[in-house]
């Protein structure tokens, strides 16, 4: 009887000491996993610390990154993230594209704006040299352009207008920028009072020209190149100055090479605290003039369209190419009669220097040529950086990223290029 009590009892001391134990066991796991969750805990509080340290950073040194961060499908133009606007192109929302096409001895260029406008200037070749419409409709094609906001005609010669009717009738036009001529001088059949045969079809071209909006059809604006005028979007701005109406030149059959030439307008293009300078067959005339009115006192231009295909009489020295200073040179030309662009005006971009030391490059770092080239392609991104490409030689591709500084409230003034890295480089 006594050794039955007996077992009993110690077999319940050993569950004791087995439930002591899994007790133990358990607890040791817990006070483990405690202190693994304990260490996450703290791992998350340090990243989230870091990442709040980044953010205070980035806001106040890079405000325009720390708005994208927080609405990543807003562009930095407030037109909120990619943009159309009819032109039936869609781009990024947040660049100026300059297309220079090779239009032979001529000029044709496509201009796309981060805000969703589109614009095309002058459009023609010298006469007898072929035919180079193709491929300004490549670049339609390519980049799905049915309408265009404006389209600026800078003077009439051939080389500049041959191709407008062509243009109207491959895209709508919503507003017509062209030279002061009397409508009465435009629409003359008569050769002894008009400007040209080509200038009187392509201002036909544009009366008749209509464009769709909202579905309602309606006819094409057409204004005047008249004295100082900007064209602009939410992030961009095109400051134009040209002859005012008091003081511009005849344009007839009869007024000569130069006064046909001096009126094109003269444009700066900024975006992002960089400057791209329009110029059509501006001559030393025209530059004179708005030299005297102060129109280029406050320039400081990063890249320029060469005047009149690289003519001796454009790119006046004092009159211009002293007062805006650029970094890069574009020359639209092609075969032709006349050694566009010369050894003079060559050599004038290849020897200039800063007047007035600066920050920025010294001197014309880079020329391109449409001819050699083929087309040439100027990007200003939203950053400042500005990227430039040809077609036919990659070599010459840049790009020049901005140096900033920042101002008061933030404000971000492009100071000088740090770098130029060409094509291929890391």
């Amino acid at each position: 009887m006594a050794n039955n009590k007996k077992a009993p009892q110690k077999k319940k001391v050993d569950e004791n000491a087995q439930i002591k134990k899994q007790v133990k066991k358990v607890a040791k796991k817990a006070t483990k996993k405690a202190l693994k969750n304990r260490n996450v805990q703290i791992a998350i509080a340090v990243i989230v610390v870091l990442l709040v340290i980044a953010l205070v950073v980035v806001y106040f040194v890079k405000p325009e990154v720390f708005d994208f961060i927080l609405n990543p499908n807003t562009d930095n133009t407030g037109t909120g993230g990619n943009t159309n606007n009819g032109t039936g192109h869609v781009i990024d929302g947040s660049s100026v594209v300059m297309t220079a096409i090779d239009v032979g001895q001529g000029d044709g260029l496509y201009l796309e704006f981060p805000s969703g406008e589109n614009m095309f200037v002058d459009g023609g070749t010298e006469n007898g040299k072929g035919d180079y419409f193709a491929n300004i409709q490549a670049v339609f094609t390519e980049k799905n352009v049915t309408k265009l906001d404006y389209y600026m005609l800078s003077h009439t010669d051939y080389d500049h207008i041959k191709y407008a009717p062509q243009i109207c009738a491959a895209v709508e036009v919503e507003k017509f920028l062209i030279p002061y001529i009397s409508e009465e001088i435009s629409l003359s059949e008569d050769s002894s009072t008009w400007r040209s045969e080509t200038w009187t079809k392509a201002y036909k071209a544009m009366k008749a020209e209509t464009y769709t909006e909202n579905g309602e059809t309606k006819s094409a604006a057409i204004t005047y190149n008249l004295g100082a005028f900007d064209l602009g979007g939410e992030s961009w701005v095109m400051h134009c100055y040209t002859y005012d109406q008091a003081d511009y030149p005849v344009q007839n059959n009869n007024s000569g090479a130069e006064n046909y030439n001096c009126i094109s307008p003269v444009c700066f293009l900024q975006y992002a605290g960089r400057t791209l300078c329009l110029t059509g067959d501006v001559n030393y005339k025209g530059e004179k003039y708005l030299y005297e009115k102060g129109y280029f006192d406050s320039y400081d231009i990063d890249v320029l369209k060469v005047a009149h295909h690289g003519s001796t009489t454009s790119t006046h020295q004092t009159y211009f190419l002293d007062k805006v200073d650029p970094e890069y040179a574009i020359i639209s030309t092609g075969p032709n009669k006349y050694n566009h662009p010369t050894t003079e005006l060559l050599n004038r971009l290849t020897s200039y220097t800063d007047v007035t030391p600066d920050a920025d490059a010294n001197g014309i770092q880079q020329i391109y040529r449409t001819d050699l080239d083929g087309n040439v392609t100027v990007t200003m991104a939203s950053d400042g950086t500005i990227s430039i490409t040809s077609t036919k030689d990659s070599s010459k591709n840049v790009q020049a990223v901005a140096c900033v500084m920042y101002g008061d409230n933030n404000n971000i003034e492009i100071v000088y290029v740090a770098y130029i890295k060409k094509e291929g480089e890391e």
